[in-house]
Formats: C-alpha cells, sequence, structure tokens
C-alpha cells in the first residue's frame, strides 16, 4: 500500500505542475513545484516561444501523469481482486437460471481476468478525459427563439418542433442561435459520456430542457426486479436490446439531405458518436473527425469491447433461464433472436479483442487515421499499451532504454559529459520518468534487463549534472550498485567549479557511501583534478579530500605533491592558495586520529612543515621589500627613525624567516633534490638582498649621523657573511642544491658582504 501511496502523491505532484504551468502560461515557472522537474537550459528569443516551450512540457508532464496514473489502477486492481480472477471466458460465469443480469454484470466484473482489466483501462481513460470537460452550465430554453419567430408568422404553414423535426423537415426554419445553442448541449453531453459521467449529461438535459433526451441516453439501464412490501420492485429497461439496435442504426445512419446550416451538420455527427458510444459502434467513433486522439480510440474500442461481453454474458444467463421457463419477458424468441443478431453484428468488430488486448493496442499502432497512428509511435503510449500487460521488461528495454541509441561498447558509468551523446535528443521529462520507472519497478520486485535500467538512471544523472543539480544527482546515483555510484560520484564532483557547491555535494553524497567508498570517491576526483592543466582546479581539488578529517592526512599528503609539480612548473607564487585550501587544524587533527604515527604520516607532516616555511620565508620577503620606502619622504629625523624602525624589523623577519627554512631540521626536503635546486639558491640569494639593500637603505638616511649608520649596517653586512656559513654547513648540506654558475654568483655576493665590513 506504500507503494500506492507514493505514485498517487506522484501523481498529484505532476497535476499540480501541469496547473501552475497552464495557468502560468509560459515556461518560465519555477521548478521547485516538481522535485524531480528540471528545465531544459534553453533560452527564448520572444514570448511565442516561452509559451510553445510551455506547451511541450505540459503535454509531457501529462502523458508521464497518465502512465503513473495507469499503472496505479493496475496495481489497485491486482492488490483487490488478484485471488478471485480466475475466469477466462463467459461460458465459465457462475451464475445460475435465478441470478439477475445485474448478478451476470457483477461475475464479469469481479471473476473474469480480461473483463476487469478491460475496465480498468476504460476508467482510466475516462478518468483521464475528465480534464477536457467544459460543460454548458448556462440554464436555458432549448429552441426557444425558434419558437417565438414561427408563432409571429401569419403565413398558415406548419412546422414541426418535435425532436426529429428538423430531421424530416430540415434546419431552414430553425433560429441560428438556437441551432448554436443545440451544438454546444451535444459538445457538452459527448464529453460528459466520454469522462463516463453519464448521468451528468442527463442532468445537463434537464437543465437545458431537452427531458426526452434522457429517456434516450437512458435505455441501457441493465434491467431487474425484486420483491418487496409493495409488490415487485422493477427497474432498468427490458428492452434494452432494441434500444441498443436502435442507437446502432441512428449512429450509423447518414446525415439528412435537408440540414444546411453548418452548426445542424455538425451536431449531427455529434449525435452520431453519442449514440454509438451508447450501444457500442465503435467503427462510428473511430471513423469521427471529433475524435481524433488515441485516447478516443483506445477508449472506443475498450467500450465496446466490454459492452459486447456484457451483452454476451446477459445472454448467456438468458438462455440458461430459457431452459426453465418461457414466461420471462426478455426470453421471448424475437428478443433472444433480437439478441443473437446483434451479438453476431458486433462480434466480427471487437470480438476479437475480448481475449487479446495486445491486438487492440498493435491495430491502434496501425490505425487508418493519421493523427492517431503517430501518436501511438509515443514513448509514453507505447509504454501504456505494455504496461497494461505487465511487459516490464519491454518497457524498459525496447521503447525506454532504446531512445538513448544503441550501446557503442561495453556498459561504462562514463556519463561522457563533454560529448553529444543520442540520449541529449531526449526530454528532461523523459529521462526522468524512465529513472523513476525503472526505480519503482526494482523496488516492486519487478524483473527487467538490468543493463538497460543502469543505462536509463545513468542518463538522467548524466541530464542532472550537466544542469548542476548536485543534490539530486546523490539521490538517484544513491540508488546504483556501489562501483556505479563511485564514478559517478566522483565524475559529478570534478564538474563543480565553486568551493560551496562542491561542499554542498559531498554533503549530500556522504549518506549514500559508506566510508570506504567516499574515500575512494574523493581521492579519484581529486587525484583528476590535479591532473587538469588549470592552477585553479588543481588547487581547489584539495577541499575534496578535507571534507571529512578522517582524510586529512590525505589531504596534506596531495597537498605536498601537487606543491612539487607547482615547483617543478616554476609556480612557487601558487603555493601560498594550494596550502591555504587546507582548514588550520590539519595537523591538530592528524594527531588526534593516530595515536602512533606511522613512517608516512610523520614524513607527511614534516614536508608539510617544510613547505609551510618556505611560504613563511617567502611573504617575509615580499613584506620586507614592500617596506622599503621607493623616495625619500621623511622631513625630519622622527620620521626617518619611524621608517628605518620598521625596514630594520621586516628585514629582521625575512632573515630569520629564510634561516628556518636553510636550516630545517634534518635539511629542508633533503629527499627531493630537485625541489632543493630549485628553491634554496634563491632563497640564500634573496637573504644576501635583504641585508646588502637595507645597508644601501640606511646608507642614503639624511637625518642619521655617520657612526649611527656604520652601526646599524655592521650586523646586516655579518648576516650576509654568515650566510656562507649556513650554505656551507655539512648537516644542512645546502650547497649541494647550488649549481655551478650559482655558486659563482653567491661568491661574487660574499665579495660585496666584505668590502662593508672593511
Amino acid at each position: 500500500m506504500l507503494c500506492q501511496q507514493v505514485l498517487m502523491e506522484y501523481v498529484d505532484i505532476l497535476q499540480t505542475q501541469i496547473e501552475t504551468l497552464e495557468k502560468a502560461g509560459t515556461a518560465n515557472v519555477s521548478s521547485s513545484a516538481i522535485p524531480y522537474q528540471i528545465n531544459n537550459g534553453f533560452t527564448f528569443q520572444n514570448r511565442s516561444d516561452k509559451v510553445s516551450q510551455s506547451v511541450q512540457i505540459s503535454d509531457e508532464l501529462k502523458n508521464e501523469r497518465n502512465t503513473w496514473r495507469l499503472l496505479f489502477e493496475l496495481r489497485e486492481l491486482s492488490i483487490q481482486k488478484k485471488d478471485d480472477l480466475t475466469i477466462l471466458s463467459t461460458a465459465q460465469l457462475p451464475v445460475t437460471n435465478q441470478s439477475t443480469e445485474m448478478d451476470a454484470i457483477a461475475a464479469l466484473e469481479n471473476r473474469h481476468q480480461i473483463f476487469a482489466l478491460q475496465k480498468t483501462i476504460l476508467k482510466w481513460l475516462e478518468h483521464v478525459a475528465t480534464e477536457s470537460v467544459v460543460a454548458t452550465k448556462e440554464k436555458r430554453q432549448m429552441h426557444l427563439r425558434t419558437l417565438k419567430q414561427l408563432k409571429r408568422k401569419t403565413s398558415g404553414q406548419s412546422f414541426a418542433m418535435d425532436p426529429d423535426g428538423p430531421l424530416r423537415e430540415g434546419d431552414n426554419y430553425l433560429d441560428d442561435d438556437d441551432v448554436e445553442d443545440e451544438l454546444d448541449l451535444l459538445k457538452s453531453v459527448w464529453q460528459l459520456l466520454r469522462a463516463g459521467k453519464t448521468h451528468e449529461a442527463m442532468d445537463l438535459c434537464i437543465q437545458l430542457g431537452q427531458p426526452w433526451r434522457v429517456a434516450s441516453l437512458s435505455g441501457g439501464e441493465i434491467s431487474g426486479a425484486c420483491d418487496n412490501e409493495s409488490g415487485i420492485s422493477r427497474w432498468g429497461n427490458p428492452y434494452r436490446m432494441l434500444w441498443k439496435k436502435m442507437c446502432w442504426q441512428f449512429a450509423e445512419s447518414p446525415a439528412p439531405g435537408n440540414l444546411h446550416n453548418t452548426n445542424s451538420l455538425e451536431a449531427r455527427e455529434y449525435d452520431s458518436i453519442i449514440y454509438a458510444a451508447l450501444s457500442g459502434h465503435a467503427q462510428v467513433i473511430l471513423e469521427s473527425p471529433h475524435c481524433n486522439s488515441w485516447e478516443d480510440h483506445c477508449w472506443a474500442l475498450i467500450k465496446a469491447v466490454i459492452a459486447f461481453q456484457e451483452d454476451d454474458a446477459i445472454f448467456h444467463l438468458l438462455n440458461l433461464k430459457a431452459q426453465t421457463t418461457s414466461l420471462i419477458l426478455e426470453n421471448s424468441p424475437d428478443h433472444m433472436q433480437l439478441y443473437k443478431a446483434f451479438l453476431a453484428q458486433v462480434r466480427p468488430v471487437v470480438g476479437r479483442f475480448c481475449t487479446n488486448i495486445d491486438q487492440l493496442f498493435e491495430e491502434l499502432a496501425a490505425s487508418a487515421n493519421e493523427v492517431v497512428r503517430a501518436q501511438a509511435q509515443h514513448p509514453h503510449r507505447r509504454i501504456q499499451a505494455k504496461l497494461v500487460t505487465s511487459r516490464i521488461d519491454n518497457i524498459v528495454q525496447d521503447i525506454l532504454a532504446a531512445l538513448l541509441g544503441p550501446l557503442s561498447g561495453p556498459f561504462t558509468w562514463d556519463l561522457e559529459l563533454n560529448d553529444n551523446i543520442p540520449a541529449d535528443t531526449v526530454s528532461p521529462q523523459l529521462l526522468r520518468f524512465g529513472a523513476h520507472f525503472v526505480l519503482f519497478m526494482k523496488t516492486t520486485g519487478e524483473s527487467f534487463d538490468e543493463e538497460a535500467g543502469a543505462r536509463l538512471l545513468k542518463a538522467y544523472i548524466r541530464h542532472l549534472v550537466k544542469h548542476a543539480q548536485y543534490k539530486l544527482v546523490a539521490l538517484y546515483a544513491g540508488q546504483l550498485p556501489e562501483e556505479g555510484r563511485g564514478e559517478i560520484y566522483s565524475q559529478c564532483l570534478i564538474t563543480i567549479p565553486r568551493h560551496e557547491e562542491r561542499q554542498q555535494c559531498l554533503a549530500a553524497i556522504a549518506p549514500f557511501c559508506p566510508p570506504a567508498l567516499f574515500a575512494q570517491v574523493t581521492r579519484a576526483a581529486a587525484e583528476t583534478l590535479m591532473a587538469s592543466k588549470t592552477d585553479a582546479r588543481r588547487i581547489g581539488a584539495l577541499s575534496l579530500l578535507t571534507f571529512d578529517e578522517k582524510h586529512r592526512v590525505e589531504a596534506v599528503y596531495q597537498a605536498n605533491i601537487l606543491a612539487r609539480q607547482f615547483i617543478a612548473e616554476d609556480k612557487q607564487v601558487r603555493l601560498k592558495a594550494l596550502f591555504a585550501q587546507l582548514p588550520e587544524d590539519s595537523l591538530s587533527i592528524i594527531h588526534q586520529q593516530s595515536s602512533k604515527e606511522d613512517k608516512m604520516t610523520a614524513d607527511t607532516i614534516r614536508e608539510h612543515l617544510a613547505w609551510k616555511a618556505l611560504i613563511g620565508a617567502t611573504e617575509a620577503y615580499e613584506s620586507w621589500r614592500a617596506s622599503l620606502p621607493t623616495k625619500r619622504t621623511a622631513a625630519c629625523f622622527s620620521d626617518e627613525e619611524t621608517i628605518v624602525k620598521e625596514v630594520l624589523f621586516r628585514a629582521s623577519v625575512a632573515t630569520h624567516a629564510i634561516t628556518d627554512v636553510l636550516e630545517f631540521e634534518h635539511g629542508w626536503l633533503m629527499e627531493v633534490p630537485t625541489v632543493r635546486s630549485k628553491c634554496l639558491p634563491f632563497l640564500v640569494f634573496h637573504a644576501h638582498r635583504v641585508q646588502l639593500e637595507t645597508v644601501a637603505f640606511l646608507e642614503g638616511l639624511e637625518f642619521y649621523p655617520s657612526e649611527a649608520k656604520e652601526a646599524l649596517q655592521a650586523p646586516l653586512a655579518q648576516n650576509a657573511m654568515n650566510l656562507a656559513d649556513i650554505v656551507a654547513d655539512e648537516h644542512y648540506l645546502v650547497y649541494r642544491a647550488f649549481s655551478q654558475d650559482q655558486t659563482r654568483h653567491l661568491l661574487h655576493l660574499l665579495q660585496q658582504s666584505a668590502m662593508y665590513l672593511l
């Protein structure tokens, strides 16, 4: 019952969206009304394009709603009558000579498998037609204008005002407005009959002053009688078959040649299909220009088939009764002969559909009506035809999966986001339906080709990814097997450009992944992004690894690897942005997670600290450079003193920061000599530049005495000379990072420093 509730709630959601679209009249309606409705992403040049797109989406949603409602009705039938529907032919009906006609019809509905299925289809088709009913509600007397006009005439000519008068004498004397009112009434009666609202059609006829038409419409009521305290109570029409015969003949009779008014001719056409529907004359309805849809033709055939089986069941009952008595009115030879002749007349038209519903849908697909034939090829109508006979595998594999085109090779979970594939031409609404259909059938235990189902889910998920519906991607991919889930989540994460959206996607994915799979997904996505040619994407990849604190070691490790790559590419400027991606508490979290660090974790942390030291040294050096005044701005000693203090402070910070790298514990990145050769020589040169350029700055002071300047310059020059000891230290092995040219250049710089000390 839960599945039934889900179906009805989803049908209601679709109906709400349809009404919203039709009310708004544009395609700009928010998709929030349907949780899984995705806009196509199209842009429109003018309002007509928007309206056209709105109509297209509305039609697709109606088709989808109708399919889900049919599934609901079929499941309802299966739930309620599964154990009772055991009879396959009229001769097996549990009726006796004591049964009534209503008993025979009830036995058909409750015991006959195919009849119950056909009644369910009819109920569904009539429910679909309900939304098209626009019955006139104005209360008026029909032909009142014509009557007034005729009363004013003095020619002495007589005119017939009975219902059949215009058919005998023509419509020349009828008022045009009265003819139009007649047409409106018949249109409304037809729409109500088409929607299964026969009693409402009768009420409308009474309301509009045609009670006689009610009598002509109600002749098909099943007859019966029972004894009560006041005597015998009877109901229905004992001459029902005679009434049906007359309706049949009236439906197929051509319009009289004396009808000239266009509205009169159209009203006669509606009269024909009304009585054709009442008598089961499907051929008249199929040929009518007013029944020009697949649903109308299907309804006409199903209704005729049901009526034929009801008549056959009643005829079977009458034959049973005739074996015991001939006193019953319906058992008269003439009536029985009429019954037999009518059944013989109808059987060639619809008899073949009584046991083969598939044939009915096949003939609709081959209809002589071009519109019906085209509509029968629509995926939803093909699905509906197969759904009736529970051909779930055919629906999934031959209809829905076929829309995606043939496979070019073995099935994979690659979303092919950068390619144009046949699935791009399928409407988003149909893709969504396919995914929902597969998931629903999987939930209810139906069997179908798993690969075809996976293709449908993948196609819809691909659409969601391309339209940045990342939370929905997490939801739908969460229903896939673990292998597909992991690959799709990784591909989705790769497409997300913004950090905030990526974090939201990770939060949505996490509930659908066990820890091992989540780690695999984030690692695979991060590695793919790090292989990108865009630095921002490579740096942003780290945010995938920092989402879960359990992966913080991996995040730091990958940051170290990427830092090495940036150095190799001479992109040292990217290091600050790279390590800014790592939360400040990363090292403390790593220490908390591992009571005893393994060698890999220890090496990862040590390298991370080495990179942080390098970044700190670079920032300190840049701060020193920024503190050097570009021109003399001091107007007095106090101003100059302030500037000197700032420059000396920045020089001291830069010197210590660079020294921390050069004298890093056990040597800075000793295991990566290529990185050392890229970084350490320039740090030494930066350190020397800090000292000598600061000395030069002090030399140019205006308000400082010479002795004071020399006192400030001497330590700086000595610091420059001390670089030789640091470079030559065998513990840190900085000198090994220098090339011969760099060594010669360093010696030249040291000579300059020595000159300041002389």
